[in-house]
């Protein structure tokens, strides 16, 4: 469809898994952008509503851009760190959500523990959710229903995180 020889990829890429590869960076600094702009959304003073916004976004950018996706985290390079920037890119989209996570805690909204860790956990929340909705395990009639229960997600990992008296 693009004009080019089946071979013409190959000038610029060594295999398969590097221009795999390539798209996933592009798709991982996609993400990153739209995750800055959710977090910057709102202000220091909405840690809570700043973190929501970010799971938002990931599962809004999952369903509108399903095959960076599943390039971004499928099987096609199992050893992000072998092709350069790959890593740093995946791994600066779960910056914004540790940032998220440590801003909550600093105001006492979030319970302590190592933020990045924590963004693991709410990440893969998210993670599973949107691979569900994609997939086709959870029939997705409109985009109300992926907003529905995105949002209930975000709730349950609020109440997972909340601080709790003791």
């Amino acid at each position: 469809r693009t004009g080019v020889s089946h071979a013409a990829p190959y000038r610029h890429f060594t295999d398969k898994e590097a221009l795999l590869a390539a798209v996933a960076i592009e798709g991982f600094s996609a993400l990153k952008n739209v995750l800055d702009k959710a977090y910057a959304s709102f202000s220091d003073e909405e840690p809570v509503y700043r973190l929501r916004e970010v799971g938002r976004a990931y599962v809004r950018f999952a369903v509108a851009h399903p095959a960076y996706f599943r390039v971004m985290f499928g099987p096609y390079v199992l050893d992000k760190s072998s092709h350069e920037g790959l890593f740093e890119a995946s791994i600066s989209t779960l910056d914004v959500v540790a940032a998220g996570i440590l801003a909550c805690q600093e105001a006492n909204l979030a319970r302590p523990g190592n933020a990045r860790e924590l963004a693991l956990i709410a990440w893969s929340t998210l993670h599973g959710l949107a691979s569900l909705l994609l997939d086709g395990q959870i029939e997705l009639r409109s985009t109300d229903l992926a907003e529905r229960l995105t949002a209930q997600a975000l709730k349950v990992l609020e109440e997972g995180l909340a601080v709790r008296d003791v």
